[in-house]
């Protein structure tokens, strides 16, 4: 299993060019068999499922079990995981994966 992970801002809206680039990016390595792995909220980060989804490919959301209560639920994931600090939380996204995407606002 290949394994990307990315990196972005949850502060970014939808039709911006950023996040349109984004949703091309992500598309375009779910197309060549890359699980994509996030952080599964707004902006960017839910860009990233979206892009995945629109490839029918696979994203797992690496979540923070402490912004649980205040972020909506992300359709578009395949999986999810929370992790219970954030150093567990890198450690799950970096782990196993071997590209790595910082976009703007990471």
């Amino acid at each position: 299993m290949r394994v990307a992970t990315t990196f972005g801002t949850s502060q970014i809206a939808k039709g911006a060019k950023e996040y349109e680039k984004g949703v091309r990016l992500v598309t375009f390595l779910a197309q060549r068999g890359f699980v994509v792995k996030g952080r599964g909220y707004g902006g960017l980060m839910e860009m990233v499922s979206l892009g995945v989804r629109k490839a029918q490919g696979e994203c797992i959301d690496i979540a923070l079990q402490a912004f649980e209560s205040r972020r909506f639920a992300n359709v578009n994931l395949n999986q999810k995981i929370v992790a219970k600090s954030l150093y567990q939380r890198l450690e799950l996204l970096i782990e196993g994966s071997e590209l790595f995407m910082a976009q703007k606002g990471a």
